[in-house]
């Protein structure tokens, strides 16, 4: 018997094994436990594809970006067809834990594909296997989620950082720091972290045929902004990074070991510390030289806008050559006092340069926007479009594959307010602030549910018009999101 089986449950995409459960291994391991870790995720997804169903569960761009249809996360009751289907499965995932008959098992929780489908592993490992101990974690864990003890579907649950909580709950201290707590547990030196142990993967099952599989590193948890539509200080209340050195060996290890070449950075920035930003990118740069481009390693991260002075132009040029692949940027606003009540203090004259270095230097990226913030006026949403039309007339907005820089711009929020988030509690006693039935079923003045998915759509027209670039994967989920939620609210009136 061992002590404890790891489970990937499905996230949002079949992209790469997730980091956590190969953290925990090391870490039980390290502290005399035992332990296994299950990649069910891609499991699921080869599964539908031999059975010629992954089309109508999966998005496929020709990219080779893989994610899960978002209308089946729209609603609770949409999984009941999605279960239907993998019934099956799930039993086969339910009789394979029986086997190896551990003591505890643990559902490594990412999104709502895997709150959803890890409901229901619980359901069903409390009807098949009541002896084993469950306990969830990951980042789409909360405080909440005490509730699902009460319900008796699992012993106790991890908020925030699990790797040394997750050995003293196994060994019995169940008052460890973020057991079934109402407040996240944040490890305080992330070089403390062991690196991962990725041997129960099985590495063939993510060769794809576009390119090989990255995996994910985590240089830094936590964010230096405070935006107020954001949820990461919530889990991470303070802004902790890994050393180049520490993230460097991980990186070297992973690439001779699992013959890894390019690595998606799961950070909310890369560029959190610059001082260890540089330092690492010389690292890679150096460990590049020589090597021919199949062998070099690549990477790709989300990253911020800083001002003209902390980001220099030897950065720009730096990232070039230290093989950045793509560059996450959470613009989110073209409208400098949008950016300014989000939290994100950059001036437009910062942004123009920082875009700019971006296409000198023929870096590839994406801006992550939000449609229809809450102060977002008429005004702020028509220099929106402008913005677009200057990207297209400077070059900046190009398609995919072209050999030059790429902004591929993603409106993919239309300002979902959850009562956690800062926004919620700056406008809940706004009088110009109604809180309606849904989380984008809001009012602002006359920024109302219908006026954002009208600017949505204006601005996914124009952006395909002017740069021949499709919508997005988020593009389309927030559009189709936002109208079952508006046909829902109507549905609902008249019963």
């Amino acid at each position: 018997m061992i002590d404890i089986l790891f489970a990937i449950i499905p996230k949002l995409e079949p992209f790469a094994p997730t980091t956590g459960p190969a953290l925990l291994k090391s870490h039980c391991e390290a502290g005399g436990l035992t332990a296994t870790v299950r990649d069910y995720n891609i499991d699921l997804y080869n599964w539908l594809k031999k059975k010629g169903l992954h089309n109508h569960y999966y998005y496929d761009d020709d990219s080779g970006f893989i994610t899960w249809f978002d209308r089946k996360f729209a609603y609770p009751e949409e999984w009941y067809e999605l279960y239907d289907v993998i019934e099956p499965k799930l039993l086969d995932w339910i009789r394979e834990i029986k086997r190896i008959n551990p003591t505890w098992v643990g559902l490594s929780m990412l999104s709502s594909a895997s709150v959803c489908v890890g409901r229901k592993m619980c359901e069903l490992l409390r009807e098949h296997a009541p002896q084993i101990k469950i306990v969830i974690g990951g980042a789409a864990v909360r405080k909440e989620y005490k509730q699902w003890i009460d319900q008796g579907l699992i012993d106790y649950f991890i908020y925030g950082d699990g790797e040394f909580s997750i050995v003293e709950l196994l060994k019995g201290n169940t008052g460890a720091s973020g057991v079934n707590s109402p407040f996240p547990h944040q490890v305080d030196n992330l070089d403390t972290i062991l690196m991962p142990n990725y041997d129960d993967i099985n590495w063939k099952h993510y060769e794809f045929d576009y390119q090989m599989a990255p995996i994910y590193v985590t240089g830094s948890r936590g964010c230096v902004k405070r935006c107020t539509f954001c949820d990461v200080p919530l889990l991470w209340p303070k802004y902790k990074w890994r050393s180049a050195e520490h993230l460097f060996r991980e990186v070297e290890l992973m690439y001779k070991k699992h013959s890894r070449r390019m690595f998606r950075f799961t950070d909310s920035l890369i560029n959190g510390s610059m001082s260890q930003f540089r330092t690492f990118l010389n690292m890679i740069k150096k460990f590049n030289r020589g090597k021919y481009d199949i062998e070099q390693i690549k990477w790709w991260s989300q990253w911020i806008v800083r001002a003209r002075g902390q980001m220099l132009e030897e950065d720009f040029e730096l990232m070039k050559q230290s093989n950045v692949n793509e560059l996450d940027i959470g613009l989110e606003s073209f409208s400098e006092s949008v950016r300014w009540h989000m939290g994100k203090k950059f001036t437009d004259d910062d942004l123009w340069w920082n875009l700019e270095m971006m296409h000198k230097y023929d870096i590839h990226y994406t801006l992550l926007m939000i449609t229809g913030y809450p102060t977002e006026t008429l005004e702020d949403h028509h220099h929106t479009l402008a913005s677009i039309k200057r990207m297209s007339e400077l070059g900046y907005l190009t398609p995919r594959g072209n050999s030059t820089s790429t902004a591929y711009l993603s409106f993919g929020n239309t300002m979902l307010i959850q009562p956690d988030y800062k926004i919620y509690k700056m406008l809940k006693d706004d009088p110009d602030y109604i809180d309606c039935v849904g989380d984008n079923d809001w009012s602002y003045r006359d920024n109302t549910l219908d006026e954002r998915l009208r600017r949505h759509r204006e601005i996914h027209e124009l952006v395909q018009e002017v740069s021949g670039l499709e919508s997005s994967w988020l593009q389309k989920k927030h559009v189709r999101e936002i109208e079952k939620n508006d046909m829902r609210k109507h549905r609902d009136a008249e019963m």
